[in-house]
């Protein structure tokens, strides 16, 4: 259903001497009427989607909310999970919170890993900088462990700030073992200090580790949404039932409002290059990972295997710096939008699978799915990412 209203915007708005009439844009046009006027038709089915789509069109006009840092934000921190490495979680972390950037909201991520995953594949310093433990430590206020725009030495994806990561998180253990930490409860590690960032951002995300670390739980426990990412492999798929534990063991261990926001499919092949064992698992998650209303927890939007991501990260780029036209540029953005409207979709309610509804284990046949591999191979996207890069 198609409906309209007027929004009045000052006359000294400097984006309406950039405004041409009828701009057209994801969700709908804008016709500028008058110096001072804007006339809006958007087609979207939500407020938040709405929100999304006006700050997209008012960056792409050079002046935008991104732009007022000093406004009070409606800050969602989402939690990047899996419990099995290699699944693409930094990645969808990264390219994510730049499609984000992009629509004109202002992210933060905060790389959780000791290994240091999202921060080395955006070329960001892993040592001589503050970084994420000192912001779960207290060493340094958290505005002081970000790094910005206003640093020359690293360029960042577009409205993304970043808390890098290095080998010193390996030390919470130690930390929290000095008598005057003793009592600091290893679960909230995180709680504080994003309090303390709420208001300044749009989102937040956090990439977790794979395995169960000092920070992986305290992401859980301070987020409001949690994003699963997954290849369509066995292994990756049983590690989403590994983080669904997580997620009700943080409900019960008070953070009762975190809700699953979905998962995300990535280095997915295409065409003849998809396997019968990767669409038995897809099925599988989309058959057994519902909402009480019958509907699936898995986006709609996949991430396919692409070489273009590969040789973005290689570059510290998001995909949107590096081939803003290609494939997998345009699949994040989708799913950027598919986010916001989960979001808006889920914020009155919590929709997480109980426990007595954990995800089963998968059955698949080896045999049968190794001899199909065996005679395919996945499609190059080589040719696409020359003529986009």
């Amino acid at each position: 259903m198609r409906w309209c209203f007027r929004a009045s915007v000052p006359s000294s708005y400097p984006g309406c001497a950039l405004l041409p009439l009828n701009w057209r844009f994801p969700c709908g046009t804008v016709a500028l009427e008058h110096q001072g006027t804007m006339a809006f038709e958007p087609q979207c089915s939500n407020a938040l989607e709405l929100r999304g789509e006006l700050r997209f069109f008012s960056h792409t006009a050079q002046e935008g909310p991104m732009n007022d840092v000093s406004r009070p934000r409606d800050t969602r921190i989402i939690t990047v999970a899996n419990q099995k490495g290699g699944v693409g979680k930094s990645t969808n972390s990264i390219n994510i919170a730049a499609a984000m950037g992009e629509r004109g909201y202002r992210s933060l991520l905060v790389d959780l890993d000791a290994t240091s995953g999202a921060t080395k594949a955006l070329k960001a310093p892993t040592s001589g900088w503050v970084g994420t433990y000192e912001l779960i430590t207290a060493e340094e206020e958290p505005a002081d462990c970000i790094i910005d725009e206003t640093e020359e030495e690293l360029t960042l994806p577009r409205g993304v700030h970043l808390v890098p990561s290095s080998r010193k998180l390996n030390e919470l253990d130690a930390w929290l073992l000095h008598p005057d930490n003793r009592w600091a409860n290893p679960l909230d590690l995180l709680i504080e200090p994003l309090g303390k960032l709420r208001g300044a951002y749009d989102f937040i995300f956090l990439d977790t580790p794979p395995q169960i670390t000092k920070t992986s739980l305290p992401a859980f426990k301070a987020a409001d949404y949690v994003i699963l990412s997954a290849t369509p492999e066995k292994l990756a798929v049983d590690g989403l039932a590994d983080a669904l534990t997580d997620i009700n063991n943080a409900q019960r261990a008070g953070n009762a409002n975190l809700q699953l926001l979905g998962v995300i499919f990535c280095s997915f092949a295409r065409g003849r290059g998809q396997t019968r064992l990767s669409r038995k698992l897809i099925d599988y998650v989309e058959k057994h990972l519902q909402r009480p209303d019958g509907t699936t927890y898995k986006f709609d939007h996949d991430i396919h295997r692409s070489v273009a991501i590969q040789e973005a990260q290689q570059m510290g780029q998001s995909i949107f710096e590096y081939a803003p036209e290609s494939t997998p540029a345009e699949q994040y953005r989708d799913l950027a939008k598919e986010i916001l409207s989960r979001i808006g979709r889920t914020s009155v309610s919590v929709l997480v699978p109980q426990p007595q509804e954990k995800l089963p284990s998968p059955v698949v046949d080896h045999e049968q799915d190794h001899g199909e591999e065996a005679s395919q191979k996945p499609e190059s996207d080589a040719g696409e990412v020359a003529a986009n890069a």
